[in-house]
């Protein structure tokens, strides 16, 4: 143990006492704050609902009963809750299923709380309903959930009013899914999603293929045209094809024998007449009979 003397020691003492007390202080300050954050996080509603819920509490007021929007938030709970446990969880299975056989689209509530609770036990008596109610002028929508041995189950329950005042009122019921089912229903979109993705590519892979089997049959079909056309298109050898005419006027030798030529031959002077153009014509060495 330490040991104090004279007023050093005192001060030392009191020091340790006030830090205790702030922290202390500091404690109690974050509990109150959870608390209050609590209270406030039980008694959060919409806007809306709010709004509902304290009409609700005004106009029962003027009838000479007080309710906080909690108690009529809580009132409207519990006509939920009854109407739930009326309908549904306290009825006999065979009334509903009579019910649906009767005239199943009258009855889609009665189809979808059998097939939401079937093969999950029996409910568990005194289970809370954790209801949550949103409200407005024309409808009010209500979730929560039944506890039976094996699995939960959660409903929705929605009222609407339209303009002439007639209401309508839809209730659904849904298996709550352990994590190995909600895995395999996982497991199951995503193969789907990527089955039906390679199955567009494999035929749009058929589509392209089918383009260029069509393009090959029509390039051959005008190959083969060409080539059934060069076959009608009669060949001339190159023996008999006519040679082209040489001009062979530019050869003065040439020119001068063959004016003399001419001249001897017709017996007279080579003056009396001029070579002008000269041409050679090549003929073929085959001769025709």
């Amino acid at each position: 143990m330490e040991q104090y003397s004279g007023v050093a020691g005192m001060k030392k003492i009191w020091k340790k006492y006030l830090a205790l007390f702030c922290v202390l202080v500091c404690m109690l300050s974050l509990t109150a704050c959870g608390k209050e954050k609590k209270e406030k996080e039980k008694v959060a509603y919409s806007e809306e609902t709010a709004d509902f819920f304290e009409k609700q509490a005004k106009e029962a007021a003027q009838s000479g009963t007080q309710y906080t929007v909690d108690e009529v938030a809580q009132q409207w709970k519990t006509q939920v809750i009854s109407y739930i446990e009326s309908n549904f969880v306290s009825a006999e299975r065979s009334e509903l299923e009579a019910l649906v056989k009767e005239d199943e689209e009258a009855n889609t509530a009665a189809k979808s709380y059998l097939d939401a609770t079937k093969g999950i036990g029996a409910y568990k008596e005194g289970s809370a309903y954790n209801v949550e109610i949103e409200m407005s002028d024309t409808s009010l929508d209500a979730t929560g959930m039944i506890e039976f041995e094996k699995r939960d189950v959660s409903f929705t329950l929605s009222e609407t009013t339209d303009d002439s005042g007639q209401s309508k009122l839809t209730i659904s019921f849904e298996k709550d899914l352990t994590m190995g089912e909600i895995l395999k229903k996982a497991g199951m979109n995503t193969l789907l999603g990527m089955g039906t993705v390679f199955l567009v590519l494999i035929l749009i892979s058929f589509v392209i293929s089918a383009f260029g089997l069509m393009s090959g049959n029509e390039s051959k079909s005008q190959k083969s045209g060409a080539d059934a056309a060069a076959a009608k298109t009669p060949e001339i050898p190159a023996d008999d094809a006519p040679q082209a005419e040489t001009d062979v006027t530019a050869d003065t030798e040439l020119a001068a024998v063959i004016a003399a030529a001419v001249a001897a031959y017709e017996g007279t002077s080579a003056d009396g007449f001029v070579v002008r153009s000269i041409k050679r014509i090549e003929y073929s060495r085959q001769r025709r009979v």
